[in-house]
């Protein structure tokens, strides 16, 4: 299997801009009690900041792709 360089480079250049949008929305969020809630147990979690930093990536990814 061979990699596409300039493919490869954009892809990363994308990944990069989902996680600084992520970082900079998390970091409002630092320091507070965030809402929790369970996705199918106990034993499973998601914070207010999981579902914020998943809505980030998939609009940085929706714009770029």
């Amino acid at each position: 299997m061979s990699v596409d360089v300039p493919a490869s480079r954009e892809l990363a250049g994308i990944a990069e801009l989902a996680a600084r949008a992520t970082g900079d929305r998390l970091r409002a969020g630092f320091r507070s009690r965030p809402e929790v809630d369970l996705k199918r147990d106990i034993h499973d979690p998601v914070t207010e900041h999981d579902r914020a930093a998943e809505e980030t990536i998939r609009e940085v990814l929706a714009e770029q792709t």
